[in-house]
């Protein structure tokens, strides 16, 4: 027990902590970021960014998807950089945002139309189409990936139009005339 006494003794305390204090410090200094607001410069050149980014949104020139253009908006709104030049540059964009959803929807809209139609004539067969021209029809509108339960239900029924009459199956053959 003496011997640890004596080297504890023999430590040069002073030096130790000098060292040691010096070490906390250095790293202390290290590791200390700013954790308050950004400089002028900073927040002006994000601003200007933000304005950039905008600009081709609210002029409808982006060739970004709907989902992008979205999500750049809700980037530039959660930086929350309160200018009021780019508030209403931000809403301009909301708005914009939302002409395009509306005319993408009413394009869809339509193409399901066009597609229930088309699906029905060839039901129908009014043009006394055969079975590999229905196909040809068909596989056009399932490029379309429409999504909508009523034209997949229509899809089907022509595709089972489409067996019956490869495997001759009767009726499914004539021509509309000549069923009625």
């Amino acid at each position: 027990m003496s011997q640890i006494l004596e080297r504890v003794k023999s430590i040069p305390w002073r030096q130790t902590m000098f060292i040691l204090m010096m070490a906390l410090v250095m790293v202390g200094t290290d590791s200390c970021k700013s954790s308050g607001k950004m400089s002028k410069k900073e927040r002006k050149a994000q601003i200007e960014a933000a304005k950039k980014q905008l600009q081709p949104i609210i002029n409808g020139t982006s060739t970004l998807s709907y989902d992008e253009q979205k999500r750049i908006v809700g980037e530039i709104m959660d930086k929350n950089l309160n200018d009021p030049v780019l508030n209403s540059m931000i809403v301009e964009a909301q708005q914009k945002l939302k002409s395009l959803l509306a005319a993408e929807t009413q394009k869809k809209a339509q193409q399901v139309d066009q597609a229930r139609a088309k699906l029905f004539d060839l039901l129908l067969n009014k043009d006394n189409l055969s079975a590999d021209e229905l196909e040809r029809e068909l596989n056009a509108i399932k490029a379309l990936h429409l999504g909508d339960s009523e034209i997949d239900d229509l899809i089907a029924r022509v595709e089972k139009k489409l067996a019956e009459m490869r495997s001759g199956g009767g009726s499914a053959t004539l021509p509309v005339r000549a069923q009625l």
